[in-house]
């Protein structure tokens, strides 16, 4: 929407629901879906760049996609992910090595970032600290 007179700019539709807040870096929206799908779409005209499926059903992500340094950084309920924030490649993926249901731990929280560190809170109480790279 255009921020000084309310007009409608651009919509993208999503394959379903959209809980958390999106994030913009560089001109690019990054988006989460209820259906396991992280979009990163064009902030200009609303078009896809680039999408990647993580899963569905207890798999989607419930937090924003925080954005640092190139990487994009998602927590979903199976755990978090770091992405290229320019194709949508996977560079890592880490889940709770204290939960008992490992794949399947319920990540609600969007990770934070500080000099190179992403702080991500584990379903089991701990908040964890994965060194960025």
């Amino acid at each position: 929407m255009n921020a000084a007179n309310g007009a409608l700019i651009w919509t993208f539709h999503a394959d379903s629901q959209v809980y958390a807040s999106p994030s913009v870096v560089d001109n690019v929206v990054y988006v989460n879906s209820d259906n396991g799908t992280v979009y990163a779409l064009k902030a200009s005209v609303g078009s896809e760049i680039w999408q990647i499926n993580i899963g569905s059903g207890t798999d989607h992500e419930d937090g924003s996609p925080d954005v640092s340094g190139g990487v994009v950084y998602v927590g979903a309920r199976n755990g978090y992910y770091a992405f290229n924030a320019t194709d949508g490649a996977k560079i890592w993926f880490f889940t709770s090595p204290y939960s008992p249901r490992q794949l399947t731990g319920y990540f609600y929280s969007s990770p934070a970032i500080a000099d190179n560190v992403v702080y991500c809170e584990l379903p089991d109480g701990y908040i964890a600290r994965v060194e960025r790279f």
